[in-house]
């Protein structure tokens, strides 16, 4: 998985990890090698720069002897991030021409812009 920008519970759930890692006098490099994981991928997840799969989040509440529902905070209190969905691009043709927008007005716009810069270059 791609790093990313720091998501609340992703980081929540870093901040868990490092403070029981630490109570338990554990280095990354202990846990990473426990679970059978790198040292960066430990520090991603830490940092909350990484979402933890599910099985890496068991593994990882295992070995400091936690239940998985320790390291989960309580996204009640968390900011929501909601993602707007795209914009569906849909082919238009008009007169001949394809146009790849989002609605047949932004094709006639693209055209209608299209036809002007041909007429004031003389084209």
């Amino acid at each position: 998985m791609k790093t990313k920008d720091c998501d609340p519970v992703c980081r929540q759930i870093g901040i868990l990890i490092s403070n029981k890692r630490i109570e338990l006098r554990m280095t990354m490099q202990e846990l990473a090698d426990k679970i059978g994981l790198s040292k960066g991928a430990i520090f991603n997840y830490e940092e909350g720069t990484r979402d933890i799969p599910v099985s890496n989040l068991v593994k990882i509440s295992s070995v400091l002897g936690l239940s998985v529902s320790d390291l989960v905070p309580n996204i009640e209190n968390l900011p929501v991030k909601v993602d707007r969905p795209k914009k569906v691009k849909k082919e238009f043709i008009i007169h001949g021409i394809h146009f790849n927008v989002e609605s047949e007005a932004k094709a006639k716009k693209e055209l209608a812009k299209a036809l002007t810069q041909i007429f004031k270059k003389g084209i």
